[in-house]
């Protein structure tokens, strides 16, 4: 240890005013972490569960395997965060370890020693975000699609239950047939009989008689 008494005195404080900003940050994460649990857990089931109920209903919806995967992602998410959380305050402690031995105990290579928990809990908080951001977009796609499909399918009933009235086809008139009326039409003149000739003959008889 190379340091002068002045330069410990210098490091004793730097660590103190280092040590309370970590267990201050401790006990915020502390703090935030039943928060956490219940904020995410109740935001992610009420608005898929608003989504389901009131938008898309599930016995008329397509591609519920969209909603399983988003379902899916979104308790991924929520297991991330909440272990992130645990990590963190693993990783506080791992640093406040380093700062004793570099401060306190005069350990140089102390502070270019390397905290792995801090590398997971910042790729955790990473990907923590990006996994909620996909499961909000699938519940998006989700929506339209139903969206588009349920306004087909009433596009179809509509189109389906529609009569298209002709007009009515107007009826021929069939024609009657008239009766003859004898007083309308001319009377046929009959035709003449040739009676006998009976007085020719007797009068050519009687004159024979008187002859003889």
């Amino acid at each position: 240890m190379n340091r002068s008494l002045e330069d410990q005195k210098v490091a004793n404080e730097m660590f103190d005013k280092f040590r309370d900003d970590l267990l201050k940050r401790e006990l915020s994460n502390s703090e935030s972490y039943d928060k956490a649990i219940l904020a995410l857990s109740s935001a992610s089931l009420g608005f898929s569960l608003t989504v389901i109920k009131f938008i898309v209903p599930v016995d008329t919806s397509i591609h519920i395997w969209l909603l399983i995967l988003c379902w899916s992602l979104l308790v991924l998410s929520v297991t991330l965060s909440l272990s992130a959380y645990l990590i963190s305050n693993k990783a506080i402690q791992t640093q406040l370890n380093n700062a004793r031995d570099y401060y306190k105990n005069g350990i140089e290579d102390a502070f270019t020693r390397k905290n792995i928990y801090a590398s997971i809990n910042t790729f955790l908080n990473q990907i923590t975000g990006f996994l909620l951001a996909i499961a909000i977009t699938i519940i998006v796609v989700f929506i339209s699609i139903n969206i588009t499909n349920g306004e087909n399918e009433m596009s179809k009933e509509k189109s389906s239950g529609t009569c298209i009235e002709k007009s009515a086809n107007i009826p021929s008139m069939e024609q009657v047939s008239t009766p003859v009326d004898s007083a309308t039409n001319s009377a046929n003149v009959p035709t003449m009989e040739q009676a006998p000739n009976t007085g020719t003959t007797s009068k050519g008889g009687s004159s024979s008689e008187g002859k003889k």
